[in-house]
């Protein structure tokens, strides 16, 4: 994990604590902590933040949770029960016309043997099929 992301994990959990007690270190109800808390914390943040660092937050908590969980700390997760933001669908870039027929150009140049041959088959399919590069 990138240091940035593991440093917004930090102010995003330590931003969270301190809801919940003047001396967070000292908080040790975390089976007080519900769905319901979690979910108006998430609205009161909200405001502030785009959809992503929301979906990051509420990755922070649900992370914390499950290590209280595993450490014995806390019998639930109350994250798991909170449904994630919807995050806005970008489009994958595409190829721009004069790239493809640079493209075909280059394939078409060194289809006389068999390697360009299929090169040229492969990028045809993929092309023709909608395929992105991932996959």
């Amino acid at each position: 994990m990138a240091d940035n992301t593991i440093l917004a994990y930090r102010r995003d959990l330590d931003k969270w604590l301190d809801t919940l007690d003047p001396v967070p270190a000292q908080f040790d109800r975390w089976d007080t902590i519900n769905p319901r808390m979690v979910r108006a914390y998430l609205r009161q943040r909200a405001r502030a933040l785009a959809p992503t660092s929301q979906a990051r937050l509420l990755s922070s908590i649900r992370m914390f949770f499950r290590y209280l969980v595993d450490q014995g700390k806390a019998r639930a997760n109350p994250a798991d029960a909170v449904p994630a933001p919807q995050l806005p669908r970008k489009l994958p870039a595409t190829i721009r016309p004069d790239q493809l027929v640079e493209w075909l150009r280059f394939l078409a140049s060194h289809s006389d043997t068999a390697v360009g041959l299929r090169d040229f088959a492969l990028f045809s399919t993929m092309y023709g099929g909608g395929l992105r590069v991932a996959e």
